[in-house]
């Protein structure tokens, strides 16, 4: 049996290559909603298919969707395309129901290489090799 190496989270020809696409849509209250990616991304679209004025949080972890923290607000008819690597997508409305969609761009990369993302610097359960820790996270 052959023991080929498989991509891991630093291989670079993952990130220049086309992506897998990964598509999802639908809703979201102001109760954080995860969306697990299959594999690590290599890039996300991200649409707000509501009106103007209804503000969706985009973030990486639960905490990433809180206001003023580390999220990211999207307005209503708005879409923004992140080259990030992450296997997890966090989204919630700011104020009330929000449409959206998004599409993933997948590597290869299997979601279990990525470290799982947090601002703390004593992530409770998590073992700090398995965890990136730096501000901006959430």
């Amino acid at each position: 049996m052959l023991n080929n190496p498989r991509s891991g989270i630093g291989s670079v020809p993952e990130y220049q290559a086309s992506g897998v696409p990964w598509a999802v849509s639908g809703s979201v209250s102001t109760t954080p909603v995860v969306h697990s990616l299959p594999m690590v991304s290599r890039a996300l679209t991200v649409t707000n298919n509501s009106a103007a004025g209804s503000v969706l949080l985009i973030g990486f972890t639960a905490n990433g969707t809180v206001v003023g923290s580390s999220s990211f607000p999207l307005d209503g008819g708005k879409q923004i395309r992140m080259e990030v690597r992450v296997r997890d997508l966090w989204l919630k409305g700011q104020s009330g129901s929000v449409s959206y969609g998004v599409l993933g761009e997948l590597t290869s990369i299997e979601r279990q290489q990525m470290p799982y993302l947090t601002s703390s610097a004593n992530p409770s359960g998590l073992v700090a090799s398995s965890s990136w820790v730096y501000p901006g996270v959430g």
